[in-house]
Protein backbone atom coordinates (compact mmCIF):
# COMPACT_ATOMS: atom_id res chain seq x y z
CA UNK A 1 0.00 0.00 0.00
CA UNK A 2 2.78 2.17 0.82
CA UNK A 3 5.67 2.72 -1.21
CA UNK A 4 6.78 6.19 -0.76
CA UNK A 5 7.67 8.73 2.67
CA UNK A 6 5.92 11.71 3.45
CA UNK A 7 8.39 14.69 2.54
CA UNK A 8 7.00 16.33 5.88
CA UNK A 9 7.51 13.48 8.39
CA UNK A 10 9.98 10.56 6.59
CA UNK A 11 6.37 8.01 7.28
CA UNK A 12 4.98 6.19 5.61
CA UNK A 13 2.76 7.69 2.63
CA UNK A 14 1.11 7.19 -0.71
CA UNK A 15 2.45 9.27 -4.03
CA UNK A 16 -1.15 9.50 -5.28
CA UNK A 17 -0.52 10.94 -8.91
CA UNK A 18 3.08 10.47 -10.84
CA UNK A 19 5.52 12.98 -10.34
CA UNK A 20 5.53 14.21 -14.23
CA UNK A 21 5.61 17.63 -12.28
CA UNK A 22 7.61 20.02 -10.10
CA UNK A 23 6.08 18.50 -6.70
CA UNK A 24 3.72 15.78 -5.41
CA UNK A 25 0.79 14.72 -4.03
CA UNK A 26 0.77 13.28 -1.05
CA UNK A 27 -1.97 10.74 0.90
CA UNK A 28 -0.46 10.55 4.40
CA UNK A 29 -1.84 9.70 7.67
CA UNK A 30 0.95 11.44 9.63
CA UNK A 31 0.50 14.96 8.09
CA UNK A 32 -2.89 14.88 8.54
CA UNK A 33 -3.96 13.72 4.88
CA UNK A 34 -4.10 14.67 1.29
CA UNK A 35 -2.08 17.49 0.12
CA UNK A 36 0.37 18.70 -2.87
CA UNK A 37 3.67 20.23 -2.19
CA UNK A 38 6.29 21.75 -4.32
CA UNK A 39 9.70 20.93 -5.37
CA UNK A 40 11.09 24.23 -3.47
CA UNK A 41 8.73 23.45 -0.66
CA UNK A 42 9.79 20.09 -0.51
CA UNK A 43 13.79 21.37 0.41
CA UNK A 44 12.63 23.74 2.77
CA UNK A 45 10.41 21.52 4.66
CA UNK A 46 13.48 19.09 5.97
CA UNK A 47 14.67 22.51 8.14
CA UNK A 48 11.40 23.23 10.38
CA UNK A 49 11.89 22.11 14.02
CA UNK A 50 9.19 19.69 14.93
CA UNK A 51 6.80 21.77 16.73
CA UNK A 52 6.76 24.04 13.17
CA UNK A 53 5.80 20.76 11.41
CA UNK A 54 3.19 20.22 14.15
CA UNK A 55 1.61 23.57 12.65
CA UNK A 56 2.18 23.10 9.34
CA UNK A 57 0.13 19.34 9.80
CA UNK A 58 -2.57 21.14 12.05
CA UNK A 59 -3.22 23.75 8.80
CA UNK A 60 -3.39 20.34 6.35
CA UNK A 61 -6.16 18.38 9.05
CA UNK A 62 -7.82 21.65 8.58
CA UNK A 63 -8.31 21.92 5.23
CA UNK A 64 -8.80 18.24 4.68
CA UNK A 65 -11.68 18.53 7.34
CA UNK A 66 -13.25 21.33 5.03
CA UNK A 67 -12.78 18.64 1.91
CA UNK A 68 -9.73 20.40 0.44
CA UNK A 69 -6.72 19.35 -0.63
CA UNK A 70 -3.73 22.28 0.08
CA UNK A 71 -0.94 23.22 -1.62
CA UNK A 72 2.30 23.54 0.30
CA UNK A 73 4.59 26.26 -1.00
CA UNK A 74 7.66 27.84 0.10
CA UNK A 75 5.14 30.65 0.95
CA UNK A 76 3.67 28.47 3.43
CA UNK A 77 6.63 27.01 4.75
CA UNK A 78 8.05 30.19 5.51
CA UNK A 79 4.13 31.61 6.90
CA UNK A 80 3.92 28.39 9.28
CA UNK A 81 7.22 29.23 11.00
CA UNK A 82 4.45 32.38 12.42
CA UNK A 83 1.64 30.60 13.29
CA UNK A 84 0.48 30.02 16.74
CA UNK A 85 -0.42 26.50 18.27
CA UNK A 86 -3.99 25.67 19.19
CA UNK A 87 -4.85 24.90 22.57
CA UNK A 88 -5.81 21.76 24.62
CA UNK A 89 -9.83 22.44 24.32
CA UNK A 90 -9.21 22.33 20.34
CA UNK A 91 -6.92 19.78 20.23
CA UNK A 92 -9.54 17.28 21.89
CA UNK A 93 -11.89 19.15 19.77
CA UNK A 94 -10.00 18.25 16.35
CA UNK A 95 -9.40 14.64 17.46
CA UNK A 96 -13.41 13.79 18.61
CA UNK A 97 -13.99 15.18 15.23
CA UNK A 98 -11.49 13.11 13.71
CA UNK A 99 -13.10 10.08 15.24
CA UNK A 100 -16.33 11.07 13.52
CA UNK A 101 -14.69 11.32 10.39
CA UNK A 102 -12.71 8.07 10.17
CA UNK A 103 -15.76 5.99 11.00
CA UNK A 104 -18.54 5.58 8.71
CA UNK A 105 -21.76 4.75 11.34
CA UNK A 106 -22.65 5.73 14.68
CA UNK A 107 -21.26 4.15 17.41
CA UNK A 108 -18.65 2.17 15.46
CA UNK A 109 -15.42 1.41 17.05
CA UNK A 110 -11.96 3.98 15.76
CA UNK A 111 -9.15 1.46 17.11
CA UNK A 112 -5.58 2.41 16.88
CA UNK A 113 -2.13 0.85 18.81
CA UNK A 114 -1.32 2.99 21.67
CA UNK A 115 2.30 2.48 22.88
CA UNK A 116 3.85 3.81 26.34
CA UNK A 117 7.47 4.18 24.92
CA UNK A 118 7.31 6.29 21.34
CA UNK A 119 10.03 4.41 20.26
CA UNK A 120 8.26 1.44 19.41
CA UNK A 121 5.78 3.29 17.33
CA UNK A 122 5.89 1.67 14.15
CA UNK A 123 4.77 2.70 10.99
CA UNK A 124 2.28 0.35 10.34
CA UNK A 125 0.15 2.02 13.09
CA UNK A 126 -1.69 4.28 10.59
CA UNK A 127 -4.85 4.84 12.89
CA UNK A 128 -1.97 6.14 15.27
CA UNK A 129 -0.17 8.42 12.58
CA UNK A 130 -3.68 9.72 12.07
CA UNK A 131 -4.14 10.61 15.61
CA UNK A 132 -0.88 12.38 16.26
CA UNK A 133 -1.83 14.73 12.88
CA UNK A 134 -5.47 14.95 13.92
CA UNK A 135 -4.72 15.99 18.08
CA UNK A 136 -2.06 18.27 17.00
CA UNK A 137 0.41 15.76 19.02
CA UNK A 138 4.00 14.99 19.15
CA UNK A 139 3.43 12.01 20.99
CA UNK A 140 1.18 9.12 21.60
CA UNK A 141 1.42 10.16 25.51
CA UNK A 142 -0.18 13.65 24.53
CA UNK A 143 -2.60 11.47 22.68
CA UNK A 144 -3.61 9.52 25.59
CA UNK A 145 -4.00 12.30 27.95
CA UNK A 146 -6.56 14.43 25.14
CA UNK A 147 -8.05 10.76 25.16
CA UNK A 148 -8.56 10.96 29.24
CA UNK A 149 -9.86 14.66 28.48
CA UNK A 150 -13.10 13.45 25.93
CA UNK A 151 -13.65 10.35 28.15
CA UNK A 152 -13.90 12.57 31.74
CA UNK A 153 -15.95 15.04 29.13
CA UNK A 154 -18.23 12.08 28.67
CA UNK A 155 -18.09 12.81 24.85
CA UNK A 156 -16.22 9.34 24.04
CA UNK A 157 -16.11 5.71 25.22
CA UNK A 158 -13.20 3.96 25.04
CA UNK A 159 -12.74 0.17 25.03
CA UNK A 160 -9.11 -0.69 25.34
CA UNK A 161 -7.61 -3.69 25.27
CA UNK A 162 -3.83 -3.96 26.22
CA UNK A 163 -2.03 -1.57 23.97
CA UNK A 164 -4.56 -0.27 21.99
CA UNK A 165 -7.11 2.14 21.95
CA UNK A 166 -10.97 1.67 20.26
CA UNK A 167 -12.85 4.65 20.89
CA UNK A 168 -16.35 5.40 20.17
CA UNK A 169 -18.45 8.56 20.37
CA UNK A 170 -20.79 8.71 22.73
CA UNK A 171 -24.63 10.73 22.42
CA UNK A 172 -23.53 13.46 24.34
CA UNK A 173 -20.03 13.84 21.67
CA UNK A 174 -22.54 13.73 18.62
CA UNK A 175 -24.35 16.62 20.33
CA UNK A 176 -20.91 18.15 21.16
CA UNK A 177 -20.32 18.01 17.41
CA UNK A 178 -23.20 19.48 16.46
CA UNK A 179 -22.86 22.61 18.81
CA UNK A 180 -19.55 22.90 17.71
CA UNK A 181 -20.70 23.26 14.08
CA UNK A 182 -22.99 26.12 15.24
CA UNK A 183 -20.38 27.99 17.26
CA UNK A 184 -18.40 31.33 16.08
CA UNK A 185 -15.40 30.59 14.89
CA UNK A 186 -11.74 30.40 16.36
CA UNK A 187 -9.58 30.85 12.77
CA UNK A 188 -7.19 33.39 12.38
CA UNK A 189 -8.16 34.24 8.89
CA UNK A 190 -10.34 36.93 7.38
CA UNK A 191 -12.00 36.40 4.19
CA UNK A 192 -12.13 39.35 1.83
CA UNK A 193 -14.48 39.53 -0.93
CA UNK A 194 -14.42 42.37 -3.16
CA UNK A 195 -13.50 43.67 -6.69
CA UNK A 196 -10.45 42.16 -7.85
CA UNK A 197 -9.43 45.40 -10.57
CA UNK A 198 -5.95 46.76 -10.31
CA UNK A 199 -7.44 50.08 -9.11
CA UNK A 200 -8.25 48.51 -6.09
CA UNK A 201 -4.81 47.40 -5.38
CA UNK A 202 -3.73 50.15 -3.07
CA UNK A 203 -6.88 49.71 -1.44
CA UNK A 204 -6.55 45.98 -0.81
CA UNK A 205 -2.72 45.92 0.07
CA UNK A 206 -2.25 49.46 2.08
CA UNK A 207 -6.29 49.30 2.93
CA UNK A 208 -8.04 46.14 3.63
CA UNK A 209 -5.17 43.92 4.57
CA UNK A 210 -2.90 45.64 6.22
CA UNK A 211 -6.28 46.87 8.75
CA UNK A 212 -6.83 43.17 9.42
CA UNK A 213 -3.20 42.51 10.26
CA UNK A 214 -2.86 45.73 12.98
CA UNK A 215 -6.44 43.57 14.37
CA UNK A 216 -4.44 40.46 14.99
CA UNK A 217 -5.51 38.62 12.14
CA UNK A 218 -4.72 36.98 8.55
CA UNK A 219 -6.22 38.53 5.32
CA UNK A 220 -7.38 35.56 2.71
CA UNK A 221 -7.98 36.72 -0.80
CA UNK A 222 -9.24 33.82 -2.75
CA UNK A 223 -7.45 34.92 -6.06
CA UNK A 224 -4.54 34.71 -3.67
CA UNK A 225 -4.98 31.38 -2.59
CA UNK A 226 -2.72 28.59 -4.10
CA UNK A 227 -5.14 25.76 -4.76
CA UNK A 228 -6.42 22.86 -6.62
CA UNK A 229 -10.24 22.93 -6.34
CA UNK A 230 -13.21 24.56 -7.98
CA UNK A 231 -12.83 28.20 -7.37
CA UNK A 232 -16.60 28.03 -6.15
CA UNK A 233 -15.70 24.89 -3.19
CA UNK A 234 -12.43 26.94 -2.42
CA UNK A 235 -14.73 30.51 -1.81
CA UNK A 236 -17.05 28.37 0.32
CA UNK A 237 -14.63 26.55 2.18
CA UNK A 238 -12.90 29.23 2.88
CA UNK A 239 -15.49 31.44 4.44
CA UNK A 240 -16.51 28.85 6.48
CA UNK A 241 -13.43 28.38 7.89
CA UNK A 242 -12.89 32.29 8.43
CA UNK A 243 -13.53 34.29 11.94
CA UNK A 244 -15.23 36.94 10.11
CA UNK A 245 -15.86 38.37 6.43
CA UNK A 246 -14.33 41.64 5.09
CA UNK A 247 -16.84 42.90 2.06
CA UNK A 248 -16.09 45.70 0.41
CA UNK A 249 -18.61 46.99 -2.40
CA UNK A 250 -16.72 49.72 -4.56
CA UNK A 251 -17.33 48.81 -8.59
CA UNK A 252 -17.81 50.42 -11.75
CA UNK A 253 -20.81 52.56 -11.28
CA UNK A 254 -23.93 50.60 -12.34
CA UNK A 255 -21.73 47.26 -12.02
CA UNK A 256 -22.57 45.84 -8.88
CA UNK A 257 -19.93 42.98 -7.68
CA UNK A 258 -22.43 40.06 -7.85
CA UNK A 259 -19.69 37.31 -6.07
CA UNK A 260 -19.71 39.90 -3.57
CA UNK A 261 -23.11 39.91 -2.21
CA UNK A 262 -23.39 36.35 -2.37
CA UNK A 263 -20.45 35.51 -0.48
CA UNK A 264 -21.58 38.47 2.18
CA UNK A 265 -24.92 36.96 1.96
CA UNK A 266 -23.34 33.14 2.49
CA UNK A 267 -21.10 34.50 5.17
CA UNK A 268 -24.01 36.12 7.26
CA UNK A 269 -26.22 33.26 6.66
CA UNK A 270 -23.49 30.96 8.76
CA UNK A 271 -23.63 33.39 11.45
CA UNK A 272 -20.01 34.76 10.37
CA UNK A 273 -19.82 38.35 11.11
CA UNK A 274 -19.44 40.61 8.39
CA UNK A 275 -17.88 43.68 7.76
CA UNK A 276 -19.37 45.98 5.43
CA UNK A 277 -17.43 48.84 3.54
CA UNK A 278 -17.36 50.85 0.28
CA UNK A 279 -15.74 53.80 -1.27
CA UNK A 280 -17.33 56.94 -0.12
CA UNK A 281 -18.35 57.90 -3.90
CA UNK A 282 -20.42 54.62 -4.44
CA UNK A 283 -22.14 54.32 -1.04
CA UNK A 284 -25.36 55.87 -3.28
CA UNK A 285 -24.87 52.60 -5.21
CA UNK A 286 -25.30 50.03 -2.98
CA UNK A 287 -28.36 47.84 -3.49
CA UNK A 288 -31.08 48.90 -0.53
CA UNK A 289 -31.57 45.36 0.72
CA UNK A 290 -27.70 45.60 2.05
CA UNK A 291 -27.34 49.50 2.68
CA UNK A 292 -29.42 49.23 6.20
CA UNK A 293 -25.73 47.66 7.55
CA UNK A 294 -23.03 50.02 9.08
CA UNK A 295 -21.01 50.22 6.03
CA UNK A 296 -17.45 52.07 6.45
CA UNK A 297 -17.20 54.60 3.65
CA UNK A 298 -13.22 55.52 3.06
CA UNK A 299 -11.90 57.63 0.40
CA UNK A 300 -7.84 56.95 0.50
CA UNK A 301 -6.31 53.31 1.61
CA UNK A 302 -4.79 54.65 4.93
CA UNK A 303 -8.33 56.23 6.20
CA UNK A 304 -9.47 52.24 5.28
CA UNK A 305 -7.19 50.98 7.45
CA UNK A 306 -7.61 52.90 10.60
CA UNK A 307 -11.09 52.45 10.43
CA UNK A 308 -11.28 49.01 9.46
CA UNK A 309 -8.65 48.09 12.43
CA UNK A 310 -10.81 49.96 14.95
CA UNK A 311 -14.41 48.10 13.50
CA UNK A 312 -12.51 44.69 13.39
CA UNK A 313 -11.30 45.07 17.45
CA UNK A 314 -15.02 46.63 18.39
CA UNK A 315 -17.50 43.91 16.93
CA UNK A 316 -14.20 40.74 16.67
CA UNK A 317 -11.99 41.86 19.35
CA UNK A 318 -8.13 41.86 19.18
CA UNK A 319 -6.78 38.85 17.45
CA UNK A 320 -3.92 36.38 18.98
CA UNK A 321 -1.68 37.90 16.19
CA UNK A 322 -1.83 41.98 16.96
CA UNK A 323 2.05 43.29 17.33
CA UNK A 324 2.41 45.29 20.32
CA UNK A 325 3.73 48.69 18.63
Amino acid sequence: MFGFDCPIWGSPAIETTPSGYDGHHVSSPRAGGDYIITGSATAMVNHLETKEKVTLTNWIVEQNLHHLTPTITSHIIRDCKTWPTIDVFERANRLLRGIERHTSSIGELWKFDIFDDDESFVGTNTAGHAALALSASLTLNEVQYLIKYLKEAELVEDSAVMSSAALSITPKGYAHIAELDTHPSTSLEAFVAMWFDSSMQAAYEDGIQMGIIDAGFRSIRIDQVEHSNKIDDEIVASIRRARFLVADFTSKRDEPRGGVYYEAGFAHGLGIPVIWTCRADMIDNIHFDTRQYNHITWQTPEELRARLKNRIEAVIGEGPLKQDH
